[in-house]
């Protein structure tokens, strides 16, 4: 990925940061005036937790950005993961619009958009973990762009439904149970990997780079899956634990 590429990416995910931000800011004040912030404690968690998956992912890439110089094997795919990280938070959009009246996307987009953002992240957790067994950029490359393809037309195909409210504390409709297996499966797929390649390495910052890979997987899913408040928050310190990890072990190989 040439540099100029990789600015973009990074100018991108800020922008799309500070935008998504403001909406999760803007949906807690709401909450805050209209004596809500309690009473919907499991919105407010989650709230709370999407805006710091927001911030660490920013935070991270522009550290690993401007100090560190040289690259590990998963280095070319990180401003791409980080930018889907960022994007999975667009998971705040039904809540926005229940706590505001304010209707970003029509019902079907927000649906399709929070799919395929949860979706392709996972996608590039496993593609990331596959350059730790050895497998070439360069292929990757036609793989990753046939996978996210893949990942937008199955979100576009799921029936959505008709109203935000129904997706409030979850998806949109029964069909993305599915989804959540898939990404399921995903995550198990680049945790296992994670593992071989580690096992095969044998390199002691090799093994903690795949902790940490594996802390942040972990992190993301519970934050985005919000199955309670407990797994949540747990999940949230997971995430922010992994990114710290990321930045202390990139400092001689990134």
């Amino acid at each position: 990925m040439g540099k100029g590429y990789s600015r973009v990416l990074l100018f991108l995910q800020g922008l799309l940061a500070l935008i998504i931000a403001s909406l999760i800011i803007h949906t807690l004040i709401s909450m805050r005036i209209n004596g809500r912030i309690v009473k919907e404690l499991s919105t407010t968690v989650s709230a709370i937790s999407y805006l710091i998956v927001i911030v660490f992912s920013l935070v991270t890439h522009i550290v690993l950005r401007i100090k560190h110089r040289s690259h590990t094997p998963e280095g070319e795919l990180l401003p791409l993961l980080f930018l889907f990280l960022t994007l999975e938070c667009v998971i705040i959009l039904p809540k926005y619009f229940v706590e505001t009246g304010i209707l970003i996307f029509d019902p079907v987009t927000t649906n399709v958009l929070i799919r395929f953002f949860f979706l392709s992240c996972s996608v590039m957790f496993i593609f990331t973990s596959l350059l730790y067994l050895g497998s070439n950029i360069t292929q990757l490359g036609s793989f990753i762009a046939t996978s996210l393809f893949a990942a937008l037309v199955l979100s576009i195909m799921a029936p959505s439904s008709s109203t935000l409210q129904s997706a409030v504390y979850g998806f949109g409709s029964d069909y993305d149970v599915y989804f959540t297996f898939a990404a399921i499966l995903v995550n198990l797929a680049a945790i296992v990997t994670y593992v071989v390649a580690a096992i095969n390495d044998k390199v002691a910052h090799n093994i903690r780079r795949s902790i940490t890979f594996i802390i942040m997987i972990i992190g993301n899913f519970g934050i985005f899956s919000e199955t309670s408040n407990a797994v949540t928050i747990t999940c949230t310190v997971l995430f922010i634990f992994s990114s710290i990890l990321l930045i202390t072990t990139s400092k001689d190989a990134f």
